[in-house]
C-alpha cells in the first residue's frame, strides 16, 4: 500500500517550477481522461453502447452481433424519419469516425 501512496503522491506534490496551469496540465487532465474513458467503458458493459438498425426478422443473437459490429466499425447517423441513402458518397458524408480507446490513449500520453 505504501508503494501506491508514494506513486500517487509524486504526482500530487507541488513543484516550485510550475504554476497553476502546469499543474492543471499534468495532474487534472490525465485524471479527466481516465474518468471519461471509464465512463465510456462502463457504457459498453452496463447497458447498450449503441443501437444499430436490425431487420425485424433478426433473432436476439443476430441483433447483438449487429450492435457489436456497429460498435467497432465506423457508423453513420440517419434520423428515424429519413431513408437510408443508397449512394456510398451520401452515407460517408454522415459518417461518424469514433474509436473507443481515444480517451485511454490520450490519458497514457499525458
Amino acid at each position: 500500500m505504501d508503494i501506491l501512496i508514494d506513486f500517487v503522491s509524486q504526482f500530487i506534490q507541488n513543484r516550485h517550477e510550475d504554476d497553476h496551469f502546469d499543474r492543471l496540465n499534468y495532474q487534472i487532465t490525465p485524471f479527466l481522461f481516465v474518468l471519461l474513458s471509464l465512463v465510456n467503458i462502463s457504457k459498453l458493459y452496463i447497458g447498450s453502447a449503441i443501437n444499430c438498425f436490425a431487420k425485424a426478422e433478426f433473432k436476439e443473437g443476430w441483433v447483438q452481433y449487429t450492435n457489436d459490429y456497429c460498435l467497432v466499425e465506423n457508423t453513420y447517423y440517419i434520423r428515424s424519419d429519413e431513408r437510408i441513402p443508397l449512394q456510398k458518397e451520401l452515407r460517408n458524408r454522415e459518417r461518424i469516425a469514433y474509436y473507443q480507446a481515444s480517451c485511454k490513449c490520450k490519458a497514457c500520453l499525458f
